[in-house]
């Protein structure tokens, strides 16, 4: 669970929960911790919008998207680090790409780029010239028949500094996401729900989301 003070704030707080079916209380797994996201705040992520804010994320504004996501697979530089996980993890080669070309077929998808025989993209985040994520998991915004222009690439990673805001990512310094993902079963269908504190509170009743 991801909160931020306002829509355009770029430090937040999360607190990671559990449960083991919908009707239980959500039980909080340690306390909560810095994180920062996009260098423009947030903004409704697609599917999501509610309330009086108009803002949708859009490819390339630098906002997060504000909403509910699946997360998964994990990532990271590390050959080996996968071995303890309880979820999928990818090791990042040199050939690994974020296709984020809206004119591509592989919009919004980390690819294999030695595996594809005809690239189609004209940009893409190549993940190993980026120090940030060597360690981190993808988070699956706008990942189903995704909207071209909706935003891409939305990942949780290693911070630059605890100031600096990303291009929409979650953030935060390498030993919790470290811990988070030693932390996350992919049997329990883990999820991240990032919102600025009144859509939250507003939220939170009837969308059964944990106390913070």
């Amino acid at each position: 669970m991801l909160v931020t003070p306002h829509w355009n704030a770029v430090n937040g707080t999360l607190r990671r929960y559990q449960r083991e079916n919908a009707a239980d209380v959500w039980q909080p797994i340690g306390g909560s911790f810095p994180v920062v996201i996009g260098a423009k705040g947030m903004a409704w992520g697609a599917g999501f919008q509610r309330g009086q804010n108009p803002k949708l994320k859009m490819e390339g504004d630098k906002r997060t998207p504000a909403g509910i996501y699946a997360v998964s697979p994990a990532f990271g530089f590390e050959p080996d680090f996968g071995q303890n996980l309880k979820m999928p993890y990818v090791a990042l080669a040199a050939t690994h790409v974020c296709v984020d070309d809206p004119a591509s077929n592989d919009y919004n998808q980390l690819v294999d780029r030695a595996q594809i025989q005809h690239p189609d993209w004209k940009s893409g985040e190549r993940m190993r010239e980026i120090p940030q994520y060597r360690l981190g998991s993808v988070i699956q915004y706008n990942t189903e028949s995704p909207d071209k222009k909706a935003g891409s690439c939305m990942f949780m990673h290693v911070w630059k500094t605890p100031e600096t805001g990303t291009a929409g990512c979650i953030a935060m310094e390498e030993a919790k996401v470290k811990e988070t993902l030693h932390w996350l079963d992919a049997s329990l269908k883990p999820v991240i729900a990032m919102f600025p504190e009144k859509a939250y509170r507003d939220l939170q009743y009837s969308w059964k989301l944990p106390k913070e």
